[in-house]
């Protein structure tokens, strides 16, 4: 029996036909249970099934496979899989309009979170993992106006699906309305490896 050809969404493959694309890959143990996490979970759409899977969420792609030995592209280099510990280098960032609603839909749908929303001052954000182990934070940014100092503790305001305080500031902020998740940047997630913040990691 001939083996299927996997199906293949060529429009919205990450293949630019000019200047480049910023992708990210990961190794994956079942590459079925993690496309069903970034795919199903999180609301991505499945560009490529396998060999290599390509998920596109939101605004960017997120690749994977097995790990595997080195190639001639790669010489004396090998990919393996993540091992989840206590300690990371580098990990996925979510930056989404209502986290609350993000950590609510999430949740319900078995995503594992380390903490609920933790409100930062400049951000709130928590922290939740992939199948693998892989680390993703998730973060809302407030409507603050930057501090003196980026350790001079909380400031004056809060996200506005949060409750108003007291301050001036706090009155103009905008109402957020519950939004599903995986809809367009300004409205649903972005992915980013880097971000630059204002209150201490």
């Amino acid at each position: 029996m001939a083996e299927q050809t996997p199906a293949i969404d060529f429009e919205n493959l990450p293949a630019p036909r000019e200047g480049f694309l910023a992708t990210q890959f990961i190794t994956v143990r079942s590459v079925a249970r993690s496309r069903a996490f970034y795919a199903e979970l999180l609301g991505g759409q499945v560009v490529l099934e396998e060999n290599p899977c390509i998920v596109k969420l939101s605004n960017s792609w997120l690749i994977m496979n097995p790990g595997g030995g080195p190639t001639p592209d790669k010489l004396n280099i090998s990919v393996v899989n993540y091992e989840p510990g206590d300690t990371v280098s580098c990990f996925m960032n979510l930056r989404v309009a209502d986290i609350q609603a993000c950590y609510e839909q999430w949740s319900s749908r078995g995503a594992e979170f380390v903490t609920p929303p933790i409100d930062r001052g400049a951000e709130i954000r928590c922290y939740m993992r992939d199948p693998d182990g892989y680390l993703i934070e998730v973060g809302q940014s407030t409507d603050c106006s930057r501090a003196d100092s980026p350790r001079s503790g909380p400031k004056i305001c809060r996200a506005s699906s949060y409750p108003v305080g007291s301050s001036p500031a706090s009155t103009q902020r905008r109402k957020t309305a519950t939004r599903s998740v995986g809809q367009a940047p300004s409205q649903g997630i972005v992915p980013c490896s880097s971000l630059c913040r204002i209150a201490p990691a």
